[in-house]
C-alpha cells in the first residue's frame, strides 16, 4: 500500500463519524500489544489551548534531554504533524522535530487494518474511527520509538475521548468553556465534568481555569482519585513586560521558583497564560524522576514554534492566521487584534457547520471591520459561506463579500488593503491549514513577502 493510499484509507474512516466510547480503542490496542502501556503521559484537555501547551511543554521536556511524543490534532498541512517526536538536537540549545516517517505510516495502519478485520468479523464490533484509529496509529509509532513521555491533546472532551486510555501521570485542564453541546452537555459544568475525567489516580492535575464552578467539578474528581491540584492563578503570579509584532516578554513566580526575562513568539495574552500552564507542567514532572532544568524551561519556551495561532505571515500589510473556531477563542482573538497598531482590519472567514457561527462572527465582525466569507474546501464539515453573509448582514453595514475559495478571498484582501492595514484570516484551523497549504506550494499569484 502506498502512503497515498494509507491516506485515503484513514480518510474514508471519517465516513463512521464520531462515536464515543473507550471499548474500541482498549481492544485497537490489545491487539497492537498495548503500547499505551509502555510509556507516562502528560494529558491535556480544554477547550483552548490545549495544543499550543503541549507544544511549549514538548520543547522543555525535549530541551531537558528526553525523546519526546506529542500527539495534537487536527493538522494543518501535512497529516504526520499529529504525530511528533521532539528531540534535543547536537546543538543542546536547539530541538530537533520530526514527523512520523511515511514509512511507519503504511507498516502501522497495514497492522490496525488487520486488527480491525479481527473486531468487526471475529469479535463482532463496530468499525473504529477515524480518531480512534489514528490514536492507535500513534501510540504503537510512540511505542516503537521507546520514548521517555507523551504529551497528548484530547480530542474532544475527555471522559470517552479515544486518548483516555493514556497512562498519564499529570493531567493538566486549560480552560472549559461552551463547545460541542450536543456531545458535552449544555452546561459549563457538564463540560467541567467530561474534561475532568481524565484524572487519574495519583495524578498531579494543573488547571488553568478561572471558573468557580469548574474549579468545584476539578477539584472533587481531586479528591476522588486522590490526586493532586495546582491551581495555576492562585499558586503562580505572572506579567508581561513588553510587546511586539514578533514576540512578547513576562515573567513568572511561583511558590518555589521565578522566572524573569521569559520570551515566546506567540502573541497574545493567552499565550502568557499557556506558557505558565507549561512550566507547571514541567515544575511537576520533577516529582516523577524527570529532571528538568530552568534553562530548559526558558529556551523551550523561546523556542516553540505552533502554527495557525495569530501566526504573522507577511507585514505591509499585516496578514495573520488565527484558528479560533468558538466564542471564546473569537473574543481572545480580538482582544489580541486590539494590542496592534492598524488603519482598517479585514477579516477572512471560513467556519465549520457544528460552530456557534453566529456568536463567532458577532464577536469578530465590528464597525472597524470588513468581511470576506469563503468556502473550506478541504472538508465537508464546512458550512456554506452563504449562510455567514445572511447572518452578517443582520448586524453589519460594513463591507461583507463573498468570494469562493481562500486565494480569491486573499486576492481581493491584498487589492484592497494598504500597508497599514490587517488582514486576519480565521474561524477554523482547517481554513488556516488551507492558507498554510497554499503558501507551501506557492499557489498563490501575489506576493507574501514582506
Amino acid at each position: 500500500m502506498s502512503y497515498i493510499n494509507t491516506l485515503n484509507y484513514l480518510n474514508s474512516l471519517q465516513y463512521f463519524g464520531i462515536k464515543f466510547g473507550l471499548n474500541n480503542i482498549k481492544v485497537l490496542l490489545d491487539l497492537l500489544g498495548n503500547p499505551h502501556n509502555k510509556f507516562k503521559a502528560v494529558h491535556i484537555a480544554g477547550t483552548n489551548g490545549k495544543g499550543s501547551v503541549a507544544a511549549f511543554t514538548g520543547s522543555i521536556a525535549a530541551l531537558s534531554g528526553y525523546k519526546v511524543g506529542v500527539y495534537t490534532s487536527p493538522h494543518l498541512v501535512d497529516f504526520r504533524e499529529r504525530i511528533a517526536v521532539k528531540t534535543q538536537s547536537v546543538r543542546q540549545s536547539e530541538i530537533t522535530e520530526k514527523f512520523i516517517p511515511k514509512t511507519r505510516v503504511i507498516s502501522i495502519v497495514s497492522d490496525i487494518k488487520r486488527a480491525v478485520k479481527h473486531m468487526r468479523n471475529t469479535l463482532d464490533m463496530d468499525h473504529p474511527t477515524y480518531f480512534e484509529i489514528i490514536t492507535a496509529l500513534a501510540f504503537k509509532y510512540f511505542a516503537d520509538e521507546n520514548i521517555d513521555i507523551l504529551i497528548c491533546e484530547t480530542g474532544m472532551g475527555g471522559r470517552l475521548d479515544a486518548t483516555n486510555v493514556c497512562n498519564s501521570i499529570i493531567s493538566v485542564i486549560t480552560n472549559v468553556e461552551l463547545e460541542h453541546t450536543d456531545v458535552l452537555g449544555n452546561r459549563t459544568t457538564d463540560i467541567a465534568y467530561e474534561k475532568a475525567c481524565i484524572i487519574k489516580k495519583p495524578n498531579v492535575v494543573i488547571s488553568g481555569s478561572r471558573k468557580r464552578k469548574v474549579l468545584d467539578i476539578i477539584s472533587n474528581m481531586v479528591k476522588e482519585k486522590k490526586a493532586r491540584l495546582v491551581d495555576i492563578n492562585s499558586e503562580y503570579k505572572w506579567g508581561k513586560t513588553s510587546f511586539d509584532i514578533n514576540r512578547q516578554t513576562f515573567w513568572i513566580k511561583g511558590h518555589s521558583y521565578s522566572y524573569n526575562d521569559l520570551e515566546i513568539s506567540l502573541l497574545g495574552e493567552h499565550q502568557i497564560t499557556n506558557a505558565v500552564l507549561a512550566v507547571a507542567v514541567a515544575e511537576k514532572l520533577r516529582l516523577f524522576d524527570f529532571k528538568v532544568h530552568e534553562n530548559a524551561i526558558k529556551t523551550g519556551l523561546s523556542s516553540t514554534i505552533w502554527q495557525g495561532r495569530f501566526q504573522v505571515l507577511r507585514k505591509n500589510p499585516l496578514l495573520v492566521c488565527d484558528g479560533a473556531h468558538n466564542p471564546s477563542s473569537a473574543r481572545v482573538l480580538k482582544r489580541t487584534i486590539s494590542e496592534i497598531e492598524y488603519d482598517r482590519l479585514i477579516f477572512i472567514v471560513g467556519i465549520l457547520k457544528e460552530k456557534n457561527y453566529r456568536n463567532i462572527l458577532r464577536i469578530l465582525l465590528s464597525e472597524d471591520s470588513t468581511a470576506i466569507f469563503t468556502n473550506i474546501t478541504g472538508t465537508d464539515r464546512a458550512l456554506n459561506p452563504e449562510i455567514l453573509l445572511k447572518e452578517a448582514r443582520k448586524f453589519s453595514n460594513n463591507i461583507i463579500i463573498l468570494k469562493n475559495n481562500i486565494s480569491l478571498s486573499l486576492e481581493y484582501a491584498f487589492q484592497k488593503a494598504n500597508k497599514n492595514d490587517l488582514i486576519c484570516v480565521t474561524g477554523s484551523l482547517y481554513l488556516v491549514g488551507e492558507l498554510l497549504k497554499g503558501i507551501k506550494n506557492s499557489k498563490y499569484i501575489f506576493n507574501l513577502t514582506n
